[in-house]
């Protein structure tokens, strides 16, 4: 392989990571998703948890949850949950 090659691939991987290094993963206000889940009726501490592990883990779930109305949270809540 030329010289030429290998330092624009070396170039090109150098800059990859510092591309990656200073991405940052989305971060989820997990006790404002508490408080929004807690309004959640006949909900125990147990379906609260697995509720708030579901919608930290998937940016769209959360963002529709939000967009719910109140009255049809549990349904849909229940629905991703298999429950």
């Amino acid at each position: 392989m030329p010289l030429q090659f290998v330092t624009s691939m070396t170039d090109t991987l150098k800059s990859m990571v510092e591309t990656n290094s200073r991405a940052r993963l989305p971060t989820v206000d997990v006790n404002k998703l508490c408080q929004e889940v807690n309004k959640v009726p006949n909900f125990d501490r147990s379906l609260t948890l697995r509720v708030v592990d579901l919608l930290a883990a998937d940016k769209t779930k959360e963002h529709v949850f939000y967009g719910l109305p109140d009255d049809f949270k549990k349904e849909w809540l229940m629905m991703h949950l298999n429950v």
